[in-house]
């Protein structure tokens, strides 16, 4: 009888310091969006040449650049963020 009491103390003291704790802080919501682009891109899984020729790979927008692009042209005025790229006409750029 005794114990049966002293879980029932124990039970309402946790029951009340359950009630008297903060609600917890609802989540944030945090959107992030980027603008990608998918292309074409020939994956070497190793040393032995074993590879993938229809590999596709993702690269942000202002990282993809026209074919033939020369390095010193390859701002973000003329990358594919900005327009003007073609599928199948892409390139990285050079430092990615």
């Amino acid at each position: 009888m005794y114990s049966l009491r002293r879980f029932a103390l124990f039970l309402m003291i946790g029951v009340t310091l359950l009630t008297l704790l903060p609600a917890a802080p609802a989540a944030a919501q945090c959107d992030v969006s980027a603008n990608v682009v998918a292309m074409d891109q020939v994956l070497t899984y190793n040393r032995m040449g074993a590879f993938n020729p229809a590999g596709m790979i993702f690269a942000l927008a202002r990282d993809v650049f026209p074919k033939d692009t020369p390095a010193a042209n390859q701002t973000l005025a003329n990358s594919c963020a900005s327009g003007g790229c073609s599928a199948g006409n892409v390139q990285l750029r050079d430092n990615k």
